[in-house]
């Protein structure tokens, strides 16, 4: 079952849409990778023109994050 994210949990597969003449843009993030190739076979069942491709992000990005997590902050 999907989850909804929450402020401060990191979703590392990221749902990427490519459309002509436009610059590829994140459109959702799953906490696996299951979820996130689910979601990319709908939508490529809905949007024929645009390109859906998958991204791992395994980095925690925000400062918060990394201070949970007992890392120094660079």
């Amino acid at each position: 079952m999907n989850q909804i994210p929450q402020q401060g949990q990191h979703c590392p597969y990221l749902v990427v849409a490519a459309f002509p003449d436009r610059i590829p843009q994140v459109i959702g993030r799953t906490y696996n990778q299951i979820d996130a190739q689910t979601h990319i076979r709908f939508l490529k069942r809905r949007l024929q023109h645009g390109s859906f491709f998958l991204v791992y992000d395994p980095a925690v990005t925000d400062a918060e994050g990394l201070l949970k997590q007992n890392k120094p902050v660079e």
